[in-house]
């Protein structure tokens, strides 16, 4: 009597198990598919189905606590494992299911009749989700508009980097140019000053010679040569020294100048072939 029962209640499980088997394949389709309305008949008849298996799982455990083999205790353990597994699967697909329902009522307005929402006595959900909706719009709005200004942002950001590079291009370029300027005024300077030293020394050594030499002329060999014939003589020779030393300064000037043209012009052709190069660029 004892086996006949328990054969009974392990075919009872199984044949629930099997039940629900179809149940949940047919509901899985259901969850991938397009809502219609009747997911509500196979979730009532999956639940049902799972409490009538914990049922006969519960009779089965009261009837080994009076004692059975091992070998039964496994197969019950089995029957409870298999009740688990399908109880979660089921929870799982309805949460899909409830999420993706939300999903449609909340972006998908074709589904939602406008003509038959009353604002005053309209369901509560579809209120809240047709609120949600709204808000959802005017933030995508909002971040358009965000988007929008930093777009162009980043173009004027990137124009002032254009100009500021530009401009140190220029900077680099007039930097570059001053100190051969300045190199060339030194130098003129250091030459006109060493010149000037020479031929002062050069003048004072002359004007020295020469009152010597005239200090030990006899009156009567160079009647001539007086002492004012000497002063003007010694005023030509100055003359004559600075006129040769102003000559140097402008030799050395007119150099000077040849080659800062010549080095002006390169710096030209280079500063046009950069600015040709930035512009196809």
């Amino acid at each position: 009597m004892e086996a006949s029962s328990w054969d009974a209640l392990r075919k009872q499980a199984r044949r629930l198990e099997a039940q629900l088997d179809d149940q949940m394949i047919a509901y899985r389709k259901l969850v991938s598919m397009k809502s219609d309305g009747s997911e509500n008949d196979i979730e009532s008849d999956i639940e049902r189905s799972l409490k009538q298996l914990q049922q006969v799982n519960s009779q089965m455990q009261t009837w080994l606590s009076s004692g059975s083999s091992e070998v039964l205790s496994h197969t019950l353990t089995r029957h409870m494992e298999i009740l688990q597994d399908l109880t979660q699967e089921f929870y799982r697909l309805r949460s899909s299911l409830r999420m993706k329902q939300q999903h449609a009522s909340l972006l998908d307005f074709r589904d939602f009749d406008r003509a038959k929402f009353d604002v005053d006595n309209g369901d509560m959900a579809d209120q809240a989700l047709l609120r949600e909706q709204a808000a959802i719009s005017r933030s995508s709005g909002q971040m358009d508009n965000v988007i929008s200004h930093a777009q162009a942002t980043l173009g004027t950001l990137m124009s002032q980097r254009s100009t500021f590079g530009g401009i140190t291009t220029k900077i680099s370029n007039v930097s570059s140019r001053l100190p051969t300027i300045n190199h060339i005024l030194a130098s003129i300077r250091r030459k006109k000053s060493m010149d000037t030293i020479i031929l002062s020394l050069v003048a004072s050594k002359l004007d020295i010679a020469a009152e010597r030499v005239v200090s030990n002329i006899d009156a009567v060999e160079l009647p001539l040569l007086t002492k004012t014939k000497y002063h003007e003589w010694s005023l030509v020779m100055q003359v004559s020294l600075e006129a040769l030393e102003l000559w140097d300064v402008v030799e050395t000037v007119s150099v000077e100048c040849v080659k800062y043209r010549q080095t002006l012009a390169s710096e030209m052709k280079t500063g046009f072939a950069v600015k040709k190069s930035v512009k196809e660029t």
